[in-house]
């Protein structure tokens, strides 16, 4: 093992190391290898909680307490908060553009609901949309056209809530299936049409639709494909090797 001084190298630059026997010969095309140089790590931490006890569809503070076991600090808010899930799956996790997109989800068994469930003037079904960040905005279990934007009060300016490009409305939860291995599966129908090719999206779900104890929370993420067919099967392990493919109107 050598080491190298990469101190003044822009990070992300793929470069070619050289090994030479004898400093005194030059480099030989076979002999070098590219690495690519790359931002420092930054300090990671893990921790591990019981979290069995803790609410399905609810988002809770992570609270830190730097110096552990000493006296001298106390407990305080980080600012972030975690959402628990009660969605194991979501199939497909590559979307078309399409005007009904079909996803199937896949529940923890008490967690999702199908049914309407009239509780509190409100539907019980849960509900879902994409976004690039659920917002906590909304805890009817709904994003409609109205929500995309807010009103300034002093300005009237309007605010953009979503980018239209990277979200979508929010869709209810449909089914009541018996459950099966502890899980329950569910349907909903997006309209993805409009959305940018090629973007990672959350899927935000209300797991309480319009009750207002929760609100969304991401779910899983999900790729918006412009790719609609490939044509070619196989291809050989070479050079210039050519693959079809059909990509959907706008791209």
């Amino acid at each position: 093992a050598v080491g190298l001084d990469v101190s003044n190298i822009l990070p992300g630059s793929l470069l070619q190391v050289c090994v030479a026997a004898d400093p005194r010969n030059s480099c030989i095309f076979e002999a070098m290898k590219k690495v690519q140089v790359s931002e420092p790590v930054p300090h990671r931490w893990s921790i591990t909680v019981d979290a069995s006890g803790l609410t399905l569809g609810s988002h809770y503070k992570l609270c830190l307490d730097v110096d552990g076991t000493s006296t001298d600090l106390g407990w305080g808010d980080t600012g972030h908060e975690v959402y628990v899930s009660g969605v194991l799956q979501v199939s497909p996790s590559i979307l078309q553009r399409s005007e009904r997109q079909v996803i199937d989800i896949t529940c923890e068994e008490t967690s999702c609901s199908g049914a309407t469930a009239l509780t509190l003037g409100g539907s019980g079904r849960s509900s879902a949309f994409l976004a690039k960040v659920c917002r906590r905005t909304s805890f009817d279990g709904q994003v409609q056209r109205a929500d995309l934007t807010y009103t300034l009060l002093a300005s009237q300016q309007i605010v953009p809530v979503y980018d239209w490009s990277l979200a979508t409305l929010s869709t209810q939860f449909v089914g009541n299936p018996t459950a099966r291995f502890q899980t329950k599966r569910f349907e909903i129908v997006l309209a993805t049409s409009h959305l940018q090719a090629g973007a990672h999206l959350s899927l935000c779900t209300d797991l309480d639709g319009q009750q207002l104890q929760n609100t969304f929370g991401h779910s899983a993420l999900v790729y918006i494909s412009a790719v609609e067919n490939v044509s070619t099967q196989l291809i050989s392990a070479a050079r210039l090797q050519r693959v079809d493919l059909t990509c959907d109107l706008d791209e």
